[in-house]
């Protein structure tokens, strides 16, 4: 992992790898076993980071069987490339 936040880079005000260590060991021995946690070597504004969360989404999207918000109400998305994407159906 290596940072929490725009200011926990090195050079940041908040950066500080030694607590960020043991807020992590705090927090995976604090958590419920039912809860997953993932580790991503990057940090939270990274774009692994961001492709990891979405990954880790659709999965959770297709065990729950789809029947998310998005794709009752009809939701679209915007990629990087400004094309829009359609997300479940529309009335």
């Amino acid at each position: 992992m290596q940072g929490f936040s725009d200011q926990n880079r090195p050079g940041g005000l908040f950066y500080d790898p030694q607590a960020d260590g043991q807020f992590v060991e705090a927090l995976k021995r604090g958590l419920n076993a039912k809860v997953g946690f993932i580790e991503v070597n990057a940090h939270i504004n990274d774009e692994l980071f961001a492709f990891k969360a979405c990954e880790l989404l659709e999965k959770m999207m297709e065990m729950s069987g789809g029947n998310g918000r998005a794709e009752r109400e009809g939701a679209s998305i915007t990629t990087e490339n400004n094309q829009t994407d359609q997300i479940g159906r529309v009335s």
